[in-house]
């Protein structure tokens, strides 16, 4: 079979935001030193607000060769079972229907690399995810045998896509342990470590995991992904010895991705000992427990008297920064009130307390503090109308303030009272967003303007934007006059 060598790396994305985010994530030099939780959570605008994800790809309907849907038994049938009745999984038809899935498996994996076309190439792609998640580990040893084979032998590249297939086997600690064996080659690229570490933490084989702890505090390059695939398999052991390790001499990505892993693992137990461990006098692991925690949403939640008081009172500035950070996550009213004070006392935290208001979600904090406006400064008053503007659905008071901000004497509270002004369908929003066009003095507040009755998305709106578009940089008048003539298109229909 022919093989192509300048297939573009594009394809793996094609298989799921995961897959591509950890092999980035894992293999960028110097992608993780010395963030902070706020980098942990994505890039903000120079308003504070968040950047867009991208979506994910949504997978087609999957069918085997012949064009029969691999879900479906027989003509007449589904599943080979007659209507109101239920294959046994241990029944010879839904064993016929795993075998054929897992030569299904491999064919496609040795299709893709020599399909030329990409259009037919994202629809193996889309059929092998389905695959794999409808096998579920089902795999015979033959087919296993033959996966491993076609990992050694196929072009780097694809090796994350094999890689993806092997850590479809579940719980298969044979295979577990032949990747384990694999990851220690030292002449291995990185495209096979990436991928053999990626299915280690999607086999989920608790049985190797004490193999990895072992391979932590090596010198080891690839600790990052050790320390990913421990999070991957889970458990109580791992996550122990990760936590453990935040108070050893570690690399910061090693560190960075200890954080990102305890945090995200939403477990309980691990936030009520990353809070008891706070007492430690490592400055180092202090600030990484803070991220921890500020990670772990409400199990970070139950600790906030203790982040609270690491704000105010630890000696060490970076723990206090990070601290504030994490009172933004945490975001309650407690909080907000701790953020709020740091702002008024000034200092060199202040700007920290400040973006942590920025990025506080909680309806309830946000309306405690928009009610003490008259008393706030401009950076507290710019913080709290900035985090207004992301709710989904802001208060009656909350919208009567950003009305009446948009004269505020700040360009910034002016600019986010318009976009909170903007929600779909509030067509009582227009008039007062024109009038907030015409007084406009930057390029921010107009933009800010406009964008708002953008997402009004009325005719009303719609009409309003197009009368405003010599206010616009020529460059940026075409795109919103296609965007108005959707929304009145859609009218007259």
């Amino acid at each position: 079979m022919r093989r192509s060598s300048t297939i573009p790396l594009a394809f793996v994305a094609l298989l799921g935001a995961g897959l591509t985010a950890f092999l980035v994530a894992s293999l960028s030099a110097g992608d993780s030193t010395a963030r902070g939780v706020a980098d942990a959570r994505g890039a903000l605008d120079p308003d504070g607000r968040p950047a867009g994800a991208t979506p994910t790809l949504v997978p087609t309907p999957l069918r085997a060769e012949g064009g029969r849907d691999l879900r479906a038994g027989p003509a007449g049938t589904h599943g080979g079972v007659r209507p109101g009745q239920r294959e046994p999984f241990d029944g010879p038809e839904f064993q016929r229907q795993m075998s054929e899935a897992a030569r299904r498996v491999v064919e496609v994996l040795e299709t893709i690399p020599a399909e030329l076309d990409p259009s037919k190439r994202q629809i193996l792609g889309n059929e092998l995810e389905g695959l794999l998640r409808r096998l579920e580990g089902r795999v015979d040893s033959a087919t296993r045998e033959r996966l491993f084979d076609l990992f050694v032998r196929i072009d780097l590249q694809w090796k994350p896509l094999v890689g993806q297939a092997i850590g479809a086997l579940r719980g298969d600690v044979d295979a577990a342990r032949r990747l384990l064996k694999m990851s220690q080659d030292p002449d291995a690229d990185v495209h096979t470590i990436g991928a053999v570490y990626q299915a280690l933490g999607s086999i989920q084989a608790q049985e190797v995991v004490p193999d990895l702890i072992g391979m932590l505090g090596q010198a080891s390059k690839n600790e990052a992904l050790i320390v990913r695939a421990i999070g991957a398999i889970g458990g109580d052991e791992g996550r122990k010895a990760l936590l453990d390790r935040l108070s050893t001499t570690i690399r910061p990505e090693t560190r960075h991705s200890i954080e990102a892993v305890l945090g995200g693992s939403n477990d309980p137990k691990i936030a009520d000992a990353a809070a008891e461990a706070l007492r430690t006098s490592d400055v180092a692991a202090r600030a990484s427990l803070v991220n921890v925690l500020a990670m772990s949403g409400a199990m970070g939640a139950r600790h906030g008297d203790a982040l609270r008081d690491l704000a105010e009172n630890d000696p060490d500035e970076e723990v206090r920064r990070r601290a504030l950070t994490a009172l933004g996550r945490i975001g309650d009213p407690a909080c907000g009130e701790a953020l709020l004070r740091a702002v008024e006392a000034g200092g060199s935290l202040a700007p920290y307390a400040t973006q942590a208001i920025h990025e506080i979600r909680n309806p309830e904090t946000i309306g405690a503090l928009a009610a003490r406006w008259d008393k706030l400064g401009d950076a507290s008053r710019a913080a709290v109308m900035n985090a207004a503007q992301s709710l989904p659905s802001p208060t009656p008071e909350l919208v009567a303030l950003a009305r009446t901000s948009l004269g505020d004497r700040s360009e910034g509270i002016r600019s986010n009272a318009a976009r909170l002004l903007g929600r779909p369908g509030h067509d009582d929003a227009v008039e007062p967003l024109v009038d907030f066009l015409q007084r406009a003095s930057s390029y921010r507040e107009r933009t800010a303007g406009v964008e708002a009755l953008m997402k009004i998305a009325t005719p009303a709106a719609a009409e309003a934007v197009l009368n405003q578009l010599d206010a616009l940089p020529a460059a940026a008048r075409d795109g919103y006059r296609e965007r108005c003539r959707k929304i009145l298109e859609r009218r007259q229909e």
